[in-house]
């Protein structure tokens, strides 16, 4: 059963400064729809192209549904390892919405990034390092990033030539979560230094030129599909940020369950989908994807 519900928050405007960047605030009413239902965890939603698939991870494997929660079926059959990260993780879609890749650990021996057809079929291994992780697609379906720990690196999506976009020394640090912009220009991902607690948003040029930060901390990211806006979260709050100067962030929603979620924009930008975890675990409703639309 799904189960809707409306969040009755103020009307705010505020104007702060972080991090140097001006900060709008915009709150409104919230509707949130709980998509998947059971005991088993759904996690890592990503919308397919037109808008009318997701793609999570439920029990260690790729399953899809629709974007009312129907129709849910498993794409990948991965046997889980004890005590190992193993199965299936992270899909990302290619821009023709025909292939998803995802890092896959299939055995105690085997790993990297993998793709596979929407229908199940031709499932084929990239890479070969069984932490390389966080696959996104280039806007022109050629290539994929992906991070080959510490690194961020990209290879053709044929499996050929893989090669890293990333060199810097990082000391105890990693980049990973990288997000190609929609004009294929540049990638946003996130860098956790050595602390290895806070993670912000970087980008870098596609060519690999020019890495900067934006000095905003993230969990997760997801750019809009003009390329205008980056949108990011951490804790109960959706922020995004002017992709065209970095000089405005505005905040888009509080949700009460939000903290560490991976979450994705719709293609028209009217609503996202997220998972739902606690800091300490145990709330309700926790381990569904929710589907939550825009005040």
């Amino acid at each position: 059963m799904k189960t809707e519900r409306h969040l009755a928050l103020p009307l705010v405007f505020l104007m702060l400064s972080l991090s140097g960047a001006q900060v709008g605030r915009v709150v409104g009413k919230v509707t949130e729809t709980v998509l998947t239902t059971g005991k088993a965890i759904s996690v890592q939603p990503r919308i397919s192209p037109d808008g009318n698939r997701i793609a999570f991870v439920k029990d260690s494997n790729l399953w899809l549904m629709d974007n009312l929660g129907k129709d849910a079926h498993q794409l990948t059959h991965f046997n889980v390892l004890a005590h190992l990260p193993s199965g299936a993780q992270q899909p990302s879609w290619s821009p023709d919405g025909k292939r998803i890749a995802f890092r896959g650990r299939p055995d105690e021996r085997n790993g990297g990034i993998f793709v596979i057809d929407v229908d199940g079929t031709n499932l084929k291994q990239l890479t070969s390092h069984w932490l390389d992780s966080y696959p996104d697609w280039s806007p022109d379906g050629r290539k994929i990033v992906y991070t080959n720990w510490p690194h961020l690196w990209t290879v053709d999506s044929d499996g050929t030539n893989a090669h890293a976009l990333t060199s810097s020394n990082l000391g105890e640090g990693v980049e990973f979560s990288p997000r190609w912009s929609p004009k294929g220009d540049q990638i946003a991902y996130l860098y956790s230094g050595q602390d290895g607690n806070i993670a912000k948003i970087w980008v870098i040029g596609a060519n690999g030129e020019n890495p900067r930060t934006l000095g905003v901390v993230s969990y997760d990211l997801s750019w809009s599909r003009d390329g205008k806006y980056l949108y990011f979260q951490y804790g109960t709050t959706l922020k995004k940020l002017n992709g065209q100067n970095w000089g405005e962030v505005q905040v888009i929603l509080d949700w009460d369950k939000g903290y560490e979620n991976a979450f994705d924009l719709s293609p028209d930008g009217l609503w996202m989908v997220s998972d739902f975890s606690s800091e300490d675990g145990g709330s309700p409703g926790e381990g569904q994807i929710y589907k939550l639309l825009f005040p």
